[in-house]
């Protein structure tokens, strides 16, 4: 049955944007704060004399998010166009 499958790729489609909606989302917040110079994140912080660092303190876990969160979203951006290719080609 020729069409049974658009509803499929239209949903697969959906949740694609979705996930490159938030990983985009991730991928810009972790690289900011991974980027922040430690100066930058005491004044944040407000606690200039603490001998702890700040909460949200950048770093090599915000690299590695930032990282992790730029594949998913360039992975679910290629899935996308694939299924928006897919629509063209058999919707």
């Amino acid at each position: 049955m020729p069409g049974t499958a658009l509803p499929v790729l239209v949903a697969m489609l959906l949740v694609a944007l979705l996930v490159v909606m938030a990983s985009f989302g991730v991928a810009v917040r972790a690289d900011a704060l991974a980027r922040r110079s430690p100066q930058a994140r005491v004044r944040a912080s407000g606690e200039v004399g603490s001998k702890h660092p700040p909460r949200d303190a950048g770093g090599p876990q915000w690299c590695q998010v930032a990282t992790w969160a730029w594949f998913i979203c360039a992975g679910a951006s290629v899935l996308a166009l694939g299924v928006v290719c897919g629509l063209v080609c058999f919707g």
